[in-house]
């Protein structure tokens, strides 16, 4: 058996890969990358957005992706075990109206001491239900700061109540504004 084995090594020896022939594309131009599509994802620990001054710590198990420079998203995190995610923008002042959402309806709205945040400003809870029953209810928390009002949008999966309101109040207890 070990005769016929070497006797295969022998005479079948491995051919080499072909070289694979890549047609010349016609009119390739090279196209500078935008610093606002050099996105990167931020994982465990600080993050500062430079346009606006606003840090968050970002803690074990969430992750995030930083908005375009110029865009009123700063940045969505995302929590692994939940599926729950923050979205925090930055939007021209209005008096901390709740922005429209398409497919769900703001049918709660408060000023009180309901937020985690760590401001003296005021702060404006709202609950958005969705039309879909399976979309996911979005909480939001919102405060005034600088020449901004501040949203912090929290997206909970149907079932994640609990576990993401816990996850998501530790996160937003580490924000800090710097201008």
């Amino acid at each position: 058996m070990m005769g016929l084995s070497l006797w295969w090594l022998v005479a079948c020896p491995r051919r080499g890969l072909e070289p694979l022939e890549v047609p010349e594309e016609q009119g390739t131009e090279v196209v500078e990358l935008v610093e606002q599509q050099a996105a990167f994802r931020v994982v465990n620990g600080p993050w500062t957005d430079r346009e606006t001054g606003l840090s968050i710590d970002v803690l074990e198990g969430w992750s995030g992706q930083p908005g375009s420079v110029d865009s009123e998203l700063r940045i969505r995190l995302e929590h692994a075990s939940s599926g729950a995610s923050v979205e925090i923008r930055a939007l021209e002042p209005d008096g901390l109206t709740p922005r429209e959402r398409t497919g769900c309806t703001w049918e709660f709205s408060d000023e009180g001491g309901y937020s985690s945040l760590r401001v003296t400003e005021p702060v404006r809870v709202s609950s958005c239900v969705p039309v879909d029953p399976g979309a996911p209810r979005v909480f939001a928390t919102m405060t005034e700061h600088g020449a901004w009002d501040w949203h912090f949008e929290l997206l909970v999966p149907q079932g994640y109540l609990a576990a993401s309101r816990a996850s998501a109040d530790s996160l937003l207890a580490t924000v800090r504004f710097g201008n």
